[in-house]
């Protein structure tokens, strides 16, 4: 599944996460999203069950 870029920004901490609109509404909640630790922005993955169930990337 491509990453596409996003307004979605993150804390440069290479990894993924799902989106919390709480903190920043350009991360939705249930997507998740990929940080890149050299511009400190997400791309978004899309769609995933368990950040809609719980907020994680394993409920």
């Amino acid at each position: 599944q491509a990453c596409t870029p996003s307004k979605c920004l993150c804390n440069k901490v290479q990894g993924q996460f799902c989106g919390n609109e709480r903190i920043n509404p350009n991360c939705r909640n249930d997507h998740v999203y990929e940080c890149n630790r050299s511009t400190g922005k997400a791309c978004d993955y899309g769609y995933r069950k368990s950040c809609a169930d719980c907020g994680k990337l394993k409920c």
